[in-house]
């Protein structure tokens, strides 16, 4: 789920960014590629007077906060202390974990003086000397040979009182979907949190957010000759078509049966959900309940959870073969070429809506695949799935509901996601604007429960 300084900042850089999109996307203004693309070289740094007996209390970087300070800008207090003409003790130091036969022996961690530019651009946890950090809530923070420090150390982290936002409760297949298609059509309300506490906040629909962006791109990169509300329809069917197969692994036999089997121990454990006969999405899990967290260990050492995004991606070209095809031929004359590219944006979508490095099978995992077994009730929960979502479609275009044929699926060959080349540079534009919607929406329905 998103926190609520995650929203704000969506909210207050959405015009910013659509300016940047449109001049980018529609314009090929590569100029502002850097603005949507951001690479920040930065490094953790901390500040801490060193123990000088070793029976002082251990310090843990991992328990303090950090700054996150460019490399450019140490870089630069570097060359400030080079300039000096004169040596001081040190600056900065290399923070390293004990290793080999001191790791069990004291909890200090093991601090080297940075004696070179190189040192310290290779370096990923810094120390800096306090004796040169100046450091309050106005001033912000400043490095360099010339500040006085004002005794400043890195403060501990906050420890978390709030129960976690991450938080899972039990979904139905078809349930989890229709969530999903409500976060994309409307608004709700929600609790979000930031600093460890829960505000109410209104999340706005991912429609409104990416509709207008959607169907633009279409309309400027795909289909010329579109109208509008053609490029818009045509948009919302790719999310919908992404909603609708990004999990249809989870109708596999064994991710039910070992999904099913942890929802009856949160049933009859932690008071959670009667699975009954339902086909699941998601289950009850709180992260924060240390009993939960020690009994589900134990469950998935035994029961390993299947994977199910590239199998969506794959049982979905069968669906998108029968539902899309049609419609990018006959309404918008799309040659077999181009409806295969856009068909693909929506495999790469399912096949990746958790990780974005998800590249598909090599035969290694054929052989380890072999076939995808469906559960019986698998078309019936698809079929249900179309019949609440269509009721909300636009009918400016016909969409045709399709199903998968098949219980059994045989897995023969390789099924590679990394389809699209430098000549095919528009349709991986438009995967990462549906993967977007995708992303968005899966992420703000746990928040409907």
């Amino acid at each position: 789920p998103e926190t609520l300084l995650q929203h704000e900042r969506r909210a207050n850089n959405q015009m910013n960014f659509e300016q940047q999109f449109n001049a980018a996307f529609f314009r090929g203004d590569e100029s502002v590629a850097h603005e949507l693309i951001r690479f920040v070289d930065a490094r953790s740094v901390f500040v801490w007077e060193e123990p000088i007996f070793f029976d002082d209390a251990p310090i843990d970087p991992k328990q303090l906060l950090a700054f996150s300070v460019p490399i450019s800008t140490l870089c630069k207090v570097w060359q400030e202390v080079k300039n000096l003409g004169y040596e001081i003790d040190w600056m900065f130091k290399r923070i390293e974990n004990p290793k080999n036969k001191y790791i069990e022996t004291y909890s200090q961690p093991s601090c080297m003086t940075i004696t070179s530019r190189e040192s310290l651009i290779n370096s990923v946890r810094i120390l800096v000397n306090p004796r040169y950090v100046y450091y309050d809530d106005q001033m912000g923070l400043l490095i360099s040979p010339d500040v006085v420090g004002n005794r400043f150390i890195s403060p501990n982290k906050v420890k978390q009182t709030t129960t976690s936002e991450y938080r899972y409760g039990m979904d139905t297949y078809v349930g989890h979907l229709v969530l999903m298609w409500k976060c994309w059509r409307d608004r709700f309300p929600t609790m979000l949190k930031r600093n460890g506490e829960f505000f109410e906040v209104q999340l706005g629909s991912v429609r409104d957010e990416l509709l207008p962006a959607g169907g633009r791109f279409i309309r400027e990169k795909i289909f010329p000759d579109a109208t509008e509300s053609e490029a818009e329809t045509l948009f919302e069917y790719l999310v919908v078509l992404a909603i609708l197969t990004h999990d249809l692994g989870k109708l596999q036999v064994k991710w039910q049966e070992v999904m099913r089997g942890w929802q009856a121990i949160a049933h009859s454990s932690f008071h959670g959900t009667n699975p009954r006969s339902h086909l699941l999405a998601h289950t009850d899990y709180d992260p924060g309940d240390q009993a939960q967290r020690t009994q589900l260990k134990a469950y998935e050492k035994k029961n390993k959870r299947p994977n199910h995004a590239v199998e969506s991606a794959f049982l979905a070209r069968e669906i998108l073969k029968i539902s899309l095809s049609p419609l990018l031929r006959d309404y918008f004359n799309a040659d077999l070429e181009k409806i295969r590219y856009i068909l693909h944006t929506i495999i790469m979508a399912a096949g990746r809506h958790h990780s974005a490095w998800a590249a598909g099978w090599k035969m290694g995992d054929v052989a380890k695949i072999g076939k995808i077994q469906l559960h019986p009730e698998a078309k019936n929960a698809i079929a249900l799935s179309w019949r609440y979502i269509a009721r909300f479609l636009p009918n400016t275009l016909p969409l045709q509901p399709a199903n998968l044929s098949r219980e059994v699926y045989a897995v023969t060959q390789e099924f590679d996601l990394n389809r699209f080349e430098t000549a095919q540079l528009e349709y991986l534009q438009l995967y990462l604007l549906v993967v977007r919607a995708l992303r968005l929406c899966d992420q703000r329905s746990v928040q409907l429960h």
